[in-house]
């Protein structure tokens, strides 16, 4: 890590720092550890176990990727990494002993690809140990479906193999003033188990979109030979959200800005290129985020994703949403079994406690402009102004952490 240290009048420091932050020049790991912020003047919901000023409005505990499997460790499509299968479980079983002794979650969400099996027979045993795991947890539970599950199970085995998985999108409500939206982001996919119209539709899809064989075993060709870009995104490991999903989605977050609250959304596969590589980018991202900017900065707060193992980090400069993509523990280090997060939500601040391979994160959010439009209207395009409630210290000396 190294120490950045700014100096300067308030105005300046705030706009150095914040315009170096949004446009990516500290990197994709930037504001690990940020500068003070100013306090809510009124706390978000009040409870016997939060009513302190210092108090987040919600916490809640995340994992994605923990694909476990009984089986020996493998290299990637690349071999360029090498995957621990079993140590994922490992993982699992030490965030699932610290969430449960968290007095103060929420809730947990799990982003999907809890295993590693590439066939229900050997699927079967390992999403049973999985559910263990889960087992020992005492607080609600979230969790997507990844694209190994889909293509393991059917939808009727996975609700009954694992009954706290959701299938299909919706929202709730942890805590007064955030919403949080979970996608299915295989609502559109060629891999689901048993096929059908949904399977035949994605190949459709894709065939106009990828020139190879698409239908080729996994893993004996190259099915991003000849795709340029983004264009890489178009594989049968990804998926889309369709027409019904996308005009769900509106209609969701109008109703977030009307009541002045903030979004949190959850996806098994990310939605911002530069979060993530473009083999695992959502098939149509550039319509959902569309969608997730359309109700002006602060409103969607928070994109959390996974299927990118590596993770990531960036910002969207358009809105001012944070997009993180959570590391799997397949890489994790043997002598630190730890994968996880800690999601803590204040009214101008998110942050992140990470354990063992994902970072700590300090995401300064937007100011939001209540009142300022109706849901309908075009809202302000995102500038620094939004950024005008953080509190600079008085001796105008920021510190920030970058990795």
């Amino acid at each position: 890590q190294a120490m950045l240290g700014f100096r300067g009048s308030r105005h300046l420091v705030r706009h150095s720092l914040l315009s170096r932050f949004l446009s990516g020049k500290l990197g994709p790991h930037a504001c690990r550890d940020a500068f003070p912020l100013r306090a809510s003047a009124q706390p978000l919901r009040q409870s016997a176990r939060r009513n302190r000023r210092s108090d987040p409005a919600m916490s809640f505990g995340v994992i994605s990727d923990v694909h476990y499997s009984c089986s020996a460790n493998t290299y990637n499509f690349d071999r360029t990494v090498l995957r621990r299968h079993c140590l994922g479980l490992q993982c699992l079983k030490t965030a699932v002993a610290e969430w449960s002794r968290n007095p103060n979650l929420d809730f947990v969400a799990d982003l999907g690809d809890a295993i590693s099996s590439r066939n229900s027979q050997s699927a079967k045993s390992d999403i049973d140990a999985v559910q263990r795991v889960w087992g020992g947890l005492n607080v609600p539970m979230h969790r997507l479906a990844g694209n190994h599950e889909i293509s393991c199970f059917s939808k009727s085995e996975l609700e009954h193999l694992v009954p706290p998985l959701d299938l299909h999108y919706h929202s709730f409500r942890p805590a007064q003033g955030w919403r949080v939206i979970q996608l299915n982001a295989f609502d559109l996919n060629m891999i689901e188990q048993g096929g059908g119209p949904t399977v035949d539709e994605a190949i459709s899809y894709l065939s106009r979109r990828n020139p190879n064989d698409i239908r080729a075993p996994r893993g004996s060709t190259d099915l991003r030979r000849g795709l340029k870009g983004l264009q890489q995104r178009f594989v049968p490991m990804g998926g889309a959200l369709r027409e019904e999903q996308l005009h769900w989605l509106r209609a969701e977050l109008a109703a977030v800005a009307s009541a002045a609250e903030r979004a949190i959304v959850l996806t098994h596969v990310p939605l911002l290129p530069a979060a993530t590589v473009p083999e695992a980018l959502l098939w149509n991202h550039d319509e959902v985020l569309r969608i997730l900017r359309a109700e002006g900065p602060g409103t969607v707060a928070l994109v959390l994703g996974g299927h990118y193992h590596a993770g990531g980090y960036a910002v969207d400069e358009q809105s001012g949403t944070h997009h993180v993509t959570m590391p799997s523990p397949l890489h994790a280090d043997e002598n630190d079994p730890r994968a996880h997060g800690l999601v803590q939500c204040w009214e101008d601040r998110i942050q992140i406690l990470g354990a063992g391979l994902v970072p700590s994160r300090t995401l300064l959010l937007p100011h939001l402009q209540l009142g300022e439009h109706p849901p309908s209207s075009r809202p302000r395009p995102f500038s620094f102004d939004h950024f005008s409630h953080l509190a600079i210290p008085e001796s105008g000396t920021l510190g920030l952490h970058v990795q």
